[in-house]
């Protein structure tokens, strides 16, 4: 099986409907050539919640795309105890769905920038960082395509 082209979402995502749409099509751009296409997203906040969600409905639409979630061990625990109530009512239904789950061992309580970026930079083919500076495009943000 050939390996999937991975797209990473590091430390965080612009919120909303547009994103998802933004890294959906950049999935089925990829999808195009690739029979398989990754997307590593860290549950760190409501934003990537909601583009994690909107992605996961997307793979009827696209049979190759892949969704994996990074957790860090207190997510992890809170799914695996069905905790629902707090956030953890809104990650496990995600966590659920998604085709693969990848626990950082190393973030027991919360993500960090350089944590997210040190797991998901080594296996992703694709990494988008998030951009505090307003005004600026996603496209600003691809590193290492």
């Amino acid at each position: 099986m050939e390996p999937a082209f991975t797209l990473g979402i590091l430390y965080g995502c612009g919120c909303g409907f547009r994103t998802a749409q933004y890294f959906e099509q950049l999935a089925a751009y990829y999808l195009k050539s690739m029979s398989r296409v990754r997307v590593l997203i860290a549950l760190t906040g409501k934003a990537e919640r909601s583009v994690a969600a909107c992605l996961l409905e997307q793979r009827a639409k696209h049979s190759g795309l892949e969704v994996t979630v990074v957790l860090t061990a207190r997510q992890w625990r809170e799914y695996l105890q069905n905790v629902s109530h707090g956030k953890a009512a809104e990650c496990n239904p995600i966590i659920d769905a998604a085709d693969r789950r990848e626990v950082m061992k190393r973030c027991a309580e919360r993500f960090s920038p350089r944590s997210c970026s040190g797991c998901l930079s080594s296996v992703a083919t694709c990494s988008f960082f998030k951009n505090t500076m307003p005004g600026r495009r996603w496209s600003d943000c691809c590193a290492n395509c």
